[in-house]
């Protein structure tokens, strides 16, 4: 079994970032969706310029995981003003 390796996401990772945001997206919601609402939301959303925004914001952090070299997965965690839902500096929000 091939060890998982989680990895702190740099603005070099961007294109990375974006597809794999945009292929767990397409494979979570696709089969529930009206396709024209897929697509509104991936250009909105998970557009290489909304992505990079967010990585520049100090109060999130992306991390990938792992299996060697190949991303298997990612994460965002948003802390302070970044976090969408309930805002408390006390805690922390996992978005994605």
């Amino acid at each position: 079994m091939q060890e998982i390796k989680i990895r702190k996401v740099t603005i070099n990772d961007l294109d990375t970032l974006q597809q794999i945001g945009e292929q767990t997206f397409r494979d979570t919601f696709v089969a529930d969706n009206d396709p024209d609402d897929i697509q509104e939301y991936l250009e909105q959303e998970l557009s290489v310029e909304k992505i990079g925004t967010e990585l520049a914001d100090e109060n999130s952090e992306f991390y990938f995981a792992l299996s060697g070299e190949q991303v298997i997965g990612y994460l965002k965690v948003n802390f302070g003003a970044a976090q969408t839902e309930i805002k408390d500096d006390n805690a922390l929000e996992i978005e994605r």
